[in-house]
């Protein structure tokens, strides 16, 4: 990379981190100096600990070559955010219980009508 300072590298980097779904990006050169390092701490909002810590998930760290011609000019370092999945999940989750406590509710009700009526002679 001929000029580390260059604002477009880190536009580029920052808009691409900005979405959100990165726990961390970093572009080293090929001395192994580190010209950009983007770090998103954030929390997983809306998820209960217990399900955080019952369901762990390590973060998965991706590296890609920046190449020019046959010499490597730099690396780049994607680490994922787990929080979108963990958010996912936990909305998943919500809505299978919801719906198995309904099914569970109606093949409830249905044995019961069934018990009665035929306490009633209805059926035989």
């Amino acid at each position: 990379m001929t000029d580390t300072n260059d604002p477009i590298i880190k536009t580029m980097v920052s808009a691409i981190f900005d979405m959100g779904y990165y726990k961390e990006i970093r572009l080293v050169d090929a001395n192994k100096k580190e010209l950009i390092s983007l770090t998103n701490d954030k929390s997983v909002e809306g998820v209960p600990s217990r399900f955080i810590d019952n369901l762990p998930m390590l973060p998965i760290t991706a590296e890609s070559e920046i190449r020019s011609n046959w010499t490597i000019r730099g690396v780049v370092y994607v680490t994922i955010n787990p929080s979108f999945s963990y958010s996912k999940l936990f909305e998943q989750a919500k809505i299978k219980l919801r719906f198995s406590i309904r099914c569970g509710f109606w093949d409830f009700s249905s044995i019961v009508i069934t018990v009665i009526t035929v306490d009633i002679g209805i059926i035989k």
